[in-house]
């Protein structure tokens, strides 16, 4: 909600809203407070610190309130199949949290997935939003990865010219470098609206 819109919505003037974010009104009436909150769509007590919510400013509500607004915020990512099944074209999208798909990420694309990944908080019908990348890091991370003809989401990371793949064998597996085909890397999980 910019602040042309929540002055709208609230009957505050921008100009006193403004006053809030740049801390220089501090102490606002109740009245103010309750015509802001019900703009907002949120208790009272989000302003105030009552029912046991810690008291600040007003500017830092509404700082934190700009910021879950903005979390929600979401973009379109094309859904391609599965993740053992990948499609090429489809008419299907999946609506993701913009903030957390990178800035300039144009190729990403969501899979659905269906094995639960337990040690990942990954059920089976989340989707995955995979980012193209060919090479595991040091660092490592969750990528969509091809062995042989098995393409699965594993944990993996770089020692040397080895791949160490979890799970595996008997905890991790370790490849030769060229034995894994890395397809891509997992940026977000979870579970989005589908259309």
């Amino acid at each position: 909600m910019s602040l042309d819109e929540l002055a709208r919505a609230s009957g505050v003037s921008k100009n006193y809203i403004q006053g809030f974010e740049t801390e220089r009104k501090l102490n606002p009436s109740m009245k103010i407070v309750e015509q802001l909150s019900a703009a907002l769509g949120v208790p009272v007590s989000t302003f105030t610190g009552e029912l046991g919510m810690p008291a600040g400013s007003l500017a830092e509500a509404l700082r934190e309130l700009s910021e879950r607004c903005r979390m929600m915020e979401t973009t379109s990512v094309p859904l391609r199949g599965t993740v053992g099944e990948v499609r090429e074209h489809t008419a299907e999208y999946v609506e993701v949290p913009m903030a957390r798909v990178k800035e300039g990420s144009r190729d990403v694309y969501a899979l659905e997935v269906t094995e639960p990944l337990g040690d990942e908080g990954i059920d089976a019908g989340d989707y995955v939003v995979i980012a193209p990348e060919n090479t595991v890091t040091e660092g490592g991370g969750l990528y969509l990865i091809k062995v042989g003809e098995e393409q699965t989401l594993r944990r993996a990371w770089r020692v040397g010219s080895h791949v160490h793949i979890r799970p595996g064998v008997n905890g991790t597996t370790v490849f030769q470098d060229e034995a894994v085909k890395v397809v891509g890397r997992v940026v977000l999980g979870g579970r989005w609206r589908q259309f």
